[in-house]
């Protein structure tokens, strides 16, 4: 009996007790590390907000920090359970190759989203054609750009796709110009018909 006791007491201080610390102490650094990635992004977006930089970018910004700080917050979980961190890296990086080859449409309309972001053919709000769809700008995503239409529909647009269309901004500038064809009698005169029409025309920016 007291050699089964001996045993228990041994698994108990040697696997139990340890392995229970390291969950506590795993999940002690989930949460405060969560509280500071959070921290971290609520910072970083203050301070791009101070500079007036793009609202779009700064959640660009925000999010890519945090998917970031998580992936190291992981790995320094795994090294708490003693998991050879250096041999996840290398299977995280491996891993990261096959997923970019295979998807490789979703990476490009990352990088299309980037380069919206960047050079700016348009922002939230701004009326556009492009991609075969018409309307206003609700979001640049990540991945896929909002768009609701003139008929309240909301469309989702991959941003590879925009990015490689023409776009058509009729937001950028203030005014645009309309053609009109008006037929005028004979016995009217041009130039006071022209100027009594000019006279009823109001400008509307956009």
């Amino acid at each position: 009996m007291e050699t089964h006791v001996a045993k228990f007491d041994h698994i108990l201080t040697t696997l139990i007790i340890p392995f229970a610390w390291k969950i506590l102490g795993a999940f002690a650094v989930w949460i405060l590390g969560g509280i500071c990635i959070r921290t971290s992004q609520r910072i970083l977006r203050s301070a791009l907000n101070k500079r007036t930089v793009d609202p779009t970018l700064t959640t660009y910004a925000s999010k890519t920090m945090g998917v970031a700080l998580k992936i190291l917050l992981v790995v320094a979980i795994l090294g708490i359970f003693g998991i050879e961190t250096t041999s996840f890296s290398a299977i995280l990086a491996a891993a990261g190759v096959a997923i970019g080859i295979a998807w490789s449409g979703l990476l490009s309309n990352f990088a299309a989203g980037v380069f919206l972001i960047l050079l700016r053919p348009f922002k939230v709000g701004d009326a556009i054609s492009a991609a075969g769809v018409t309307g206003t700008v609700r979001e640049i995503g990540l991945f896929a750009t909002t768009i609701d239409t003139g008929d309240n529909l909301r469309i989702f647009v991959g941003n590879n796709k925009l990015f490689s269309d023409n776009i058509l901004n009729y937001s950028s500038n203030a005014y645009r110009i309309a053609t009109f064809k008006i037929q005028l009698s004979s016995e009217v005169n041009p130039s006071e018909a022209l100027e009594r029409f000019k006279s009823t025309l109001v400008l509307v920016p956009g």
